[in-house]
Order: C-alpha cells, then sequence, then structure tokens
C-alpha cells in the first residue's frame, strides 16, 4: 500500500520554527498509530515540507510551490521527516 495523499496547513503570523515544531507533533502522533486494513495492523508515516511567506512572493501559489519543494527533498532524504525550506531559487 502507498500513499502519496498531500495537503497544506496556512499558520498566519507563525514563525517557522513554531510551524516546523507543529509538524514535528504531527509526524510523531501519525508514526505513534497504526490502522486496521484488511484485518492487517498497517503503520503510517508523514512528511512535512515547510516553508515561511516571504515577499519575494508574488502569491499563494508561490507560497505552496516552496512547501512542496520541502516536502519532496523531505521524501528524498527518506520520508517521515519534516524538511524546512527559507528560499527557492
Amino acid at each position: 500500500m502507498s500513499g502519496g495523499e498531500e495537503f497544506g496547513i496556512l499558520l498566519p503570523n507563525t514563525k517557522l520554527s513554531d510551524a516546523a515544531k507543529l509538524a514535528e507533533r504531527l509526524r510523531k502522533a501519525v508514526e505513534e498509530k497504526t490502522c486496521l486494513i484488511d484485518h492487517k495492523q498497517v503503520s503510517l508515516t508523514a512528511s512535512f515540507g515547510i516553508a515561511a511567506y516571504t515577499p519575494d512572493m508574488k502569491d499563494l501559489d508561490d507560497l505552496f510551490r516552496a512547501s512542496d519543494t520541502a516536502m519532496y527533498q523531505a521524501k528524498k532524504e527518506g520520508r517521515n521527516r519534516v524538511v524546512t525550506i527559507e528560499k527557492v531559487e
């Protein structure tokens, strides 16, 4: 079974470091749970990409692209982790 579900959470007036702390708490909570699927216990993990809105971003699409870049970096580095990104080049 594979995942691939993606969603975004906007945290207005939140520092990047505080958003990362929240994501880490969520990641650990997901990791600690199992689901019963077809009479089998299945473990779950989550990868988080965190980005902060910066003045050079034109719109929210730029912010989502930055967080998407961070999320794919988290997956590339082995999944089940939180990656923050300051600015996308």
